[in-house]
């Protein structure tokens, strides 16, 4: 006997017979809320939404190469700070490995964030550089006009 007040399980039609969706879920080991979006959100036919497998990433456990490290994609994802799924969709969109994990996405230049790789060591003075600064200024500097 259902509670006072309660909504009446939604029913859905399989095969003929009326089924809600916890039954749905225990006839395809699909989960509740991929089985919900694949019926309501992309108006799956109940049939299709059961047999259609869970995609996963095509990525998964392959390695990839960029500034002397090699990791998979689930770990540059957490490196750079950008979701997998973004990742994944810049490589199939054609995307270079250097664009896919240095691009920032939307928040992240909303942020100021643009990767969180680790910054060059170095004054960028190449082998110039100097301990102390030695700067000459002249007394009566030319100017030059833009």
């Amino acid at each position: 006997m259902k509670k006072p007040g309660t909504k009446p399980h939604r029913l859905y039609e399989l095969n003929g017979d009326l089924v809600t969706m916890d039954q749905l879920v225990a006839i395809s080991g699909i989960p509740r809320g991929t089985l919900y979006a694949r019926i309501h959100r992309y108006n799956y036919p109940v049939e299709r939404a059961i047999s259609c497998k869970r995609h996963h990433l095509r990525t998964r456990g392959k390695l990839y190469a960029f500034a002397g490290q090699e990791n998979t994609l689930v770990a540059w994802s957490g490196i750079c700070g950008i979701q997998i799924e973004t990742l994944a969709g810049r490589i199939k969109a054609g995307w270079s490995l250097e664009q896919v994990l240095t691009t920032p996405t939307p928040t992240q230049r909303s942020r100021g964030v643009v990767n969180n790789f680790a910054s060059a060591s170095g004054t960028g003075g190449g082998s110039v550089a100097q301990e102390r600064a030695e700067i000459e200024f002249s007394a009566n500097p030319e100017k030059t006009s833009p």
